[in-house]
């Protein structure tokens, strides 16, 4: 039995592919320094929340911009956008739709 607040997860049939081919264009992607921040945008109901995407600047010079997609909390996809800039929030869409096929099932 699912603990308070904790997602039962067997309902949803929706895949990490699913999960990233529903996102709006563009979602708003936030760059905390240091501390993961929660997508905006991202049609994470198409999932019933299984999947999140979480960005992060690095606390490291230069900062790396950092990507992360978890499954229930758990990490499956995680990619840098590299350093120099922020990346754009198509920038960081489009790359998502490139690096899905890495993602641990």
């Amino acid at each position: 039995m699912p603990r308070k607040n904790q997602k039962n997860t067997s309902s949803s049939k929706a895949t990490v592919k699913d999960y990233i081919d529903d996102m709006k264009a563009a979602p708003e992607f936030l760059w905390n320094k240091g501390n993961w921040a929660q997508c905006h945008g991202d049609n994470k109901s198409t999932s019933d929340g299984i999947y999140t995407t979480k960005t992060m600047m690095s606390s490291s010079d230069p900062p790396q911009y950092l990507v992360c997609v978890c499954k229930d909390g758990v990490p499956i996809l995680e990619f840098s956008m590299g350093t120099g800039s922020q990346p754009t929030n198509e920038e960081v869409w489009k790359r998502l739709k490139e690096e899905k096929k890495k993602a641990k099932k």
